[in-house]
């Protein structure tokens, strides 16, 4: 039984945020977990009139982290909620600058102070001493998953390790650590881009990710509750349809770290299902983890389509529509049976 404690960690500037964790008896690599909006803890959406009576309150940050220490056995699960969530908008202030929303303050991420580096080694140092384990043991692995709005904190760690050439002490800590970048369904609310849009930050960061060994990797996951295709099958009820990989800005942080060959995936997840809301986060059930860790597999059942960091992310689109094509055919044809 897998047993989650909810404690509070103190970070940069002696902000203090709460987490939920999962720690092993064995020395093991970390999985760092920023859930999005809506999900808070299962006492806050069961007391949410709006919420109590749904199946979102299985997303609690409490049942997520034990989904995913489930999941990845091999791992000590760490799950950072935001530091505030305005009208269910999660918010990461304590990571970076944000609006009511908590969407990057002017759609900018800023690294003048390293403001996330330093509280994110900070909080886990923290842990690591509130359960008297050795003290930097949690910061020797890492593996970064920022689901919905919590990819908003993972382009601000990019940021910050491609702010400059030189290193600050943290952001070097950071990069040795760092085994993967995951953005699961990723996005925000004022319509920026989703990811890091400035050229040479990406450069900066590839070539100090690309020192680490192995190399850090770089993950992509999207679900069609935010990522558009013109092929979809399903139609899109919403007034607002999600974005094409253009418009989310993927096709550019794609194509620059592949130039320098950072390790790229880009994995379309949940694609022979409706897009809706519980489509987007059934992708924290079913994503594929990245390639470091053999042994973790997807969730039983999975239907994903994965694009290697030599294919382009049209390949893996167009994958992913034949395998909606097949899925399609075999429904008429059992329908006609």
């Amino acid at each position: 039984m897998v047993s989650v404690h909810t404690v509070c960690a103190k970070g940069a500037r002696d902000q203090v945020d709460t987490v939920d964790v999962v720690l092993r008896t064995y020395r093991a690599e970390v999985l760092v977990f920023f859930p999005g909006d809506i999900s808070a803890s299962h006492e806050e959406m069961m007391s949410n009139s709006d919420l109590s009576d749904l199946w979102l309150v299985d997303w609690s940050t409490e049942s997520i982290a034990t989904m995913l220490a489930s999941r990845f056995p091999e791992l000590h699960i760490i799950l950072v909620r935001p530091s505030r969530q305005h009208d269910g908008y999660s918010c990461f202030d304590h990571f970076l600058e944000t609006n009511a929303t908590g969407d990057p303050l002017n759609g900018n991420y800023k690294a003048s102070s390293c403001t996330a580096t330093e509280h994110l080694l900070l909080v886990l140092q923290d842990i690591s001493t509130t359960f008297g384990h050795d003290r930097f043991s949690l910061c020797e692995s890492l593996y970064v998953l920022g689901f919905s709005k919590g990819g908003t904190v993972l382009n601000q760690l990019l940021t910050e390790i491609g702010s400059t050439e030189e290193q600050t002490s943290s952001v070097s800590s950071l990069v040795s650590a760092l085994r993967a970048l995951v953005w699961l369904d990723s996005g925000v609310n004022d319509g920026c881009c989703v990811f890091i849009s400035d050229e040479n930050v990406m450069r900066l960061a590839a070539g100090k990710l690309r020192l680490t060994q192995p190399p850090t990797q770089l993950r992509v996951v999207f679900s069609p509750f935010q990522l558009y295709s013109e092929d979809y099958m399903y139609e899109y009820d919403d007034e607002e349809i999600p974005a094409t990989s253009l418009e989310l800005g993927l096709d550019r942080l794609q194509s620059v770290m592949l130039q320098e060959s950072i390790p790229f995936e880009v994995e379309l997840c949940c694609f022979d299902r409706e897009a809706s809301l519980q489509t987007h986060f059934q992708v924290i059930q079913e994503f594929t983890f990245p390639e470091h860790l053999s042994k973790c597999e997807s969730a039983p059942g999975q239907k994903s389509i994965r694009a290697k960091r030599s294919t382009t992310f049209a390949a893996a689109l167009n994958a992913a529509r034949s395998s909606m094509q097949r899925a399609k055919t075999l429904s008429l044809t059992c329908a006609c049976m």
